[in-house]
């Protein structure tokens, strides 16, 4: 457990240019997955960067990919800038648009998220700076200048985004404060909560939903939120929380414990109309975890 990796390779260079050699490649099923077609290279290999995170999503018959690209400008002090790149393909995969670069951040790029209802499409990224929020209205042929969301201060650095969509709603959720490993460092942050009902046109203030949590998932079904995150509780005693919205995220029900004491990692959480899943291991120790899942019904 844990997310040493959410700031990307801004600490270790040598890591880094190891995994520089890395391509971008796609491969498409007609047939429900029985076969695959050829290999498409997206993006080749770079002598001077690397690519580290992928995202695909797909709506109205669109295909859309994302990935960062970190590049060294200054390889003896490990000195870098990200580019995020992105491509759409609108013949099942066969082709794709040329790649276009949507921002540039100085350093690392900690982590993307690709988020897309119908043609809205949404880039929530983490990068040295914070994190940011990018709109498309026109499945992703124009894109609205980057959104400040949360930037580091008193509280700590940003980090963990998260995004979920629903209809007309729009919602993140992201944490603030030493969060690196609640197992082995013992940390825990805050969790922060914004949502906007007009498509990302305009965003309430963030507010707080829990301030010892760590590792949060969040999802959205109908007029329904849900957060999942763990919690610190004493010695090797990382407790399972849940909970849920029914007004679109106005107001939370109280947290509910999901997983019992012990060691317990979350892994996934997904909803389909009312029901909300939640995916987590648990045990007495990290090595002897084992896979649960629970399920829900919104009322």
């Amino acid at each position: 457990m844990g997310s040493s990796a959410k700031r990307g390779c801004g600490g270790g260079g040598e890591v880094c240019r190891q995994s520089r050699t890395s391509a971008i490649i796609f491969r498409r099923s007609l047939d429900q997955g029985a076969s695959f077609g050829p290999r498409t290279t997206l993006a080749n290999p770079t002598s001077n960067g690397y690519f580290t995170i992928v995202r695909l999503a797909i709506s109205s018959n669109i295909i859309h990919v994302l990935y960062p690209l970190t590049t060294y400008y200054n390889q003896s002090t490990n000195s870098f800038e990200s580019r995020i790149l992105y491509q759409r393909s609108f013949d099942n995969g066969a082709t794709f648009e040329t790649a276009r670069i949507l921002t540039v951040a100085p350093g690392w790029v900690g982590d993307v998220k690709l988020a897309i209802s119908e043609r809205r499409v949404f880039i929530v990224e983490l990068d040295s700076t914070g994190v940011f929020l990018k709109t498309s209205t026109d499945a992703g042929a124009t894109w609205s200048a980057s959104l400040s969301i949360a930037v580091p201060g008193s509280g700590g650095f940003p980090s963990d985004p998260q995004i979920a969509l629903s209809g007309n709603n729009t919602y993140i959720a992201w944490e603030t404060g030493g969060c690196e490993d609640i197992i082995e460092q013992g940390t825990q942050c805050q969790i922060f909560f914004q949502r906007s009902t007009s498509g990302g046109m305009a965003w309430t203030k963030p507010v707080i939903l829990s301030d010892t949590g760590a590792e949060m998932l969040l999802a959205a079904s109908s007029n329904n939120v849900y957060l999942a995150w763990v919690e610190l509780q004493g010695n090797m005693n990382v407790q399972l929380f849940f909970k849920a919205s029914m007004n679109k995220g106005a107001t939370f029900e109280n947290k509910m414990a999901l997983g019992g004491p012990g060691w317990n990692q979350l892994e996934s959480i997904g909803t389909s109309k009312d029901n909300v899943y939640v995916v987590w291991t648990a045990a007495s120790s990290p090595a002897d975890a084992g896979l649960y899942v629970r399920h829900g019904t919104a009322t």
